[in-house]
């Protein structure tokens, strides 16, 4: 009986395989992860909005017509107050509102 071939776990595979075309295997170092790379993250510094946390506040991104909340966020205290920045992509357009101070309670 034939038994499946045993991959080293530093092997990855590249697509989808089939019975006619089996999954395209890779050892590079450089190239092994690039289907886990973000390349829309901006930087260091920013991080995904996320809606359940109380923490991020919404800064509305418009790319065309479309406004809608800005995918990632970062916080900067200037000598003008504090601010919120967002963008949905690396190199791409941030938006900017300042920061306001409430009472928890409000």
């Amino acid at each position: 009986m034939d038994e499946p071939l045993r991959i080293p776990f530093r092997l990855k595979g590249k697509g989808r395989g089939t019975v006619t075309t089996p999954i395209e295997l890779s050892t590079d170092e450089e190239g092994s992860d690039k289907e886990n790379v973000n390349h829309d993250y901006p930087g260091e510094g920013w991080f995904a909005y996320n809606p359940n946390n109380p923490e991020h506040y919404v800064i509305a991104a418009e790319k065309k017509d479309d406004v809608h909340t800005a995918k990632y966020i970062w916080y900067t205290m200037t000598d003008n107050g504090a601010f919120i920045e967002g963008c949905d992509e690396r190199g791409g357009e941030v938006f900017w509102k300042p920061l306001k101070a409430r009472s928890e309670d409000a």
